[in-house]
């Protein structure tokens, strides 16, 4: 197909084509990871949040591409998750941005939009590093714009476009030391292009059979759920609901009729409007009368249901019986956690709400939004604990308007630790609050240790696949096929360790007795004046992680 022109529906098909070719080769994009540890998620982040934007397309037939790409942009925003989701998601916050208005885009606008999404991706990065997705997007949309003319198709836009891109990823090593080090191309880069192809494709004729997402297996082992059971927690009810014109005025519709009803059947009430389609999360006992009193105004796009009295293993937020009362606070506190030990530590140290995510496992700009409309309080305090969930804790407090909510930056379990453990509200300015905290977690240096996912070699070290690995302050130190010894290393890398005064281990699932035993002989023989404590974390992915001040 040859067009020189692009509506709502080829537009449709672009960002569903776009998202199977990353769904494709998700692994292949994972893979290209500069550290050779399992945390290689940047394909899963970038088609976890375009596939937020597929979402919403079901049973969209607008051929305007200005409504379209709005739908798009407002979806990915809300399932964007790690930097390079985020990052995805500004670019079609600002795609979208320069097609509004717009019916029908012809070449010369649509290559516009794509720069005006550039200029928005770069916008959302306090510090943006070239070598990156970003500069890939901008050195490809630069060029195959200057290339276009009044007689370009949007074929040839595509083949500009394309070529410029695999050219600019392939020099994405040269930007940035970390990727030639490792041997690699920068992943963010690489599921950008497969996206890109994929919408070219559609022009080729070349449409892939998309297959439906399934993040989510409701696999139920073990359950306590039984024929003796009480349903103490409710149902968690999420729906996306199109307003009818035979039913509603979509367009002058008051979403605030849904929150009113729902505000009487249950709570964690979450419902917004986007244009003529609703979304609504609430949790109650009763999900038949949610969908009975919404289904007067439309129908349903999409609709899931769970009962949260079952207890599993993939159960993700911790859930409250519906009968109890919100309770009023100035100041919340929101934390990342992976680990039932590190969460209930968490708690204990005065979390409100826990946001289930970490290394491979990032949660979305949504799932914070979901959080903090868990609580009632003025000042929303997030730790983010992890530098690729840091921009995703932003957006969310951004796109929240219901409190003043603050993410302090803190890029490891340790940091949250070590702030929370130096609570003081005592001056009642949240301001002097979060700096206090931003202060503490300078004071901390992290350390990890967790394995080795192929051969390589970075900072000089040498490390083969399945070596256990240990990193401080987010730099490899060492490596060693031993957890004890790798340990050991570590510990005579951490700059003036033999000042430091406290060290608290975080244990991870696979951590034996045995090997505790003898680090805890390291530490008394080699730091004796080091008062340290121990917390069995219960973490995926990382042995042990350890706060040292």
């Amino acid at each position: 197909m040859i067009s020189k022109t692009i509506d709502g529906k080829l537009f449709k098909e672009f960002v569903i084509n776009g998202c199977q070719n990353l769904k494709n080769d998700c692994d292949n994009v994972n893979a290209l990871n500069v550290f050779p540890v399992p945390d290689g998620d940047t394909g899963t982040n970038m088609k976890l949040t375009i596939e937020g934007g597929v979402h919403i397309l079901n049973g969209e037939d607008s051929a305007n591409i200005g409504e379209v790409s709005k739908k798009v942009s407002k979806a990915m925003t809300l399932s964007a998750r790690g930097n390079s989701g985020v990052i995805l998601s500004q670019f079609f916050k600002g795609l979208s941005n320069g097609l509004s208005n717009i019916d029908v885009s012809n070449v010369e606008e649509f290559a516009n939009a794509f720069c005006k999404g550039v200029e928005q991706a770069y916008s959302a990065v306090q510090n943006p590093t070239e070598g990156t997705i970003l500069t890939v997007m901008r050195e490809a949309g630069q060029t195959a714009k200057n290339m276009i003319n009044e007689e370009s198709t949007l074929n040839d836009y595509f083949k500009y476009y394309l070529i410029e891109a695999n050219a600019s990823l392939q020099r994405t090593p040269e930007l940035l030391p970390c990727l030639k080090e490792a041997g690699v191309i920068d992943s963010g880069g690489q599921g950008f292009i497969r996206i890109i192809e994929g919408m070219a494709m559609v022009l080729d004729g070349n449409i892939l059979e998309y297959t439906e997402a399934n993040n989510n297996p409701q696999t139920i082992i073990d359950t306590n759920f039984n024929a003796d059971s009480v349903l103490e927690y409710g149902y968690c009810t999420e729906f996306i609901l199109q307003l009818m014109n035979a039913k509603c005025d979509p367009n002058t519709f008051d979403v605030g009729t849904i929150i009113s009803y729902l505000e009487t059947i249950g709570n964690s009430i979450v419902a917004f409007k986007d244009d003529t389609i609703i979304k609504v999360h609430v949790h109650t006992m009763n999900p038949g009368l949610a969908l009975n009193y919404c289904q007067q105004f439309g129908e349903f796009v999409t609709l899931k249901i769970e009962n949260m009295s079952v207890q599993h293993s993939d159960l993700k937020e911790k859930v409250e019986p519906l009968n109890k009362k919100k309770e009023h606070k100035k100041y919340a506190f929101v934390a990342v956690s992976q680990g039932e030990g590190i969460t209930d530590t968490f708690v204990e140290l005065g979390v409100d709400e826990i946001v289930s995510g970490g290394q491979t496992m990032n949660p979305s700009t949504e799932d914070f939004v979901n959080a903090f409309d868990k609580l009632d309080a003025e000042y929303i305090i997030v730790f983010p604990n992890n530098s690729n969930i840091i921009m995703a804790a932003k957006q969310a407090a951004e796109n929240y308007s219901k409190a003043d909510v603050r993410v302090i930056k803190t890029k490891s379990i340790a940091e949250c630790y070590s702030a929370l453990s130096m609570l003081d509200l005592s001056s009642d300015d949240i301001d002097v609050i979060c700096d206090s905290f931003s202060e503490e977690i300078n004071n901390v240096t992290t350390g990890q240790i967790t394995y080795s996912i192929r051969e390589s070699e970075i900072n000089n070290i040498h490390i083969s696949k399945d070596d256990y690995i240990a990193i401080v302050n987010h730099n490899i130190v060492s490596s060693n096929v031993s957890k004890v010894e790798v340990f050991k290393q570590m510990c005579q890398k951490i700059e003036n360790m033999e000042n430091k005064y406290v060290m608290v281990l975080f244990y991870g699932k696979d951590m034996l007795e045995e090997e505790k035993n003898d680090i805890r002989e390291f530490l008394q023989e080699n730091y004796p004046s080091l008062e340290f404590g121990e917390i069995e974390g219960k973490q995926d992915v990382y042995s042990i992680i350890v706060s040292v001040e």
